[in-house]
């Protein structure tokens, strides 16, 4: 049994140490049992024999009690894609620069949201406290708004082959395609239009 135990932790490539006393009896099994890290720690070894007399049994290892040694499959590095990671910890509203990210691969698990393109975060603005080491994801960006809350835009009503301009007030923020609540300064009528550019929103004219 001890070679048995001792082979498993060789494949995975752990370090560790078993003394099984030669006077502790194990029964009979139809096949080689097998041997797996308890809870995925090495430093408890599960041992199963499976089949009509199936049995359990437990062997302590040399390593210590909650320290978890991963196998080499997971040492040898992430599969998954090349994405922008921090190099240090930032604070929220900090500006990320060139200096700031560099390029890693990471685990598909944590890659969901992240930037393959560093230009696409370089400028952009934290919306939270994010520490080093850790991929830069759409949810940690604020967003980078076209037109802002409270600001001028020019109205401009399309239909019937014409275009009309007048000022107005945004009042909500929006990014480009997106429809917003305007204040027409003219009338005082508040209107939903979508954001076409730079300070400009267009509201459609109603056709009869």
């Amino acid at each position: 049994m001890q070679e048995l135990a001792q082979a498993a932790m060789q494949r995975a490539q752990v370090s560790g140490q078993i003394s099984i006393s030669s006077r502790r009896p194990y029964p009979p099994c139809a096949t080689a049992p097998t041997v797996t890290p308890q809870k995925g720690k090495w430093s408890m070894l599960k041992v199963t024999c499976s089949g009509k007399s199936s049995w359990t049994r437990h062997i302590r290892t040399s390593i210590k009690p909650g320290r978890y040694i991963a196998p080499s499959s997971e040492r040898d590095g992430p599969d998954g894609p090349t994405v922008a990671v921090l190099n240090k910890s930032l604070k929220k509203d900090s500006v990320i620069t060139a200096a700031d990210i560099e390029m890693r691969v990471v685990s598909k698990s944590t890659a969901g949201g992240s930037f393959s393109n560093p230009a696409h975060v370089i400028g952009q603005k934290l919306s939270k406290n994010l520490s080093e080491g850790r991929p830069i994801q759409a949810r940690h960006l604020q967003k980078n708004y076209m037109i802002g809350r409270d600001m001028p835009v020019a109205i401009q009503f399309s239909g019937n082959g014409m275009t009309i301009s007048t000022p107005g007030i945004s009042l909500q923020n929006g990014e480009l395609g997106e429809y917003v609540e305007v204040k027409n300064l003219s009338s005082g009528t508040v209107l939903k239009g979508m954001v076409a550019g730079p300070q400009k929103i267009i509201v459609r004219a109603k056709t009869h």
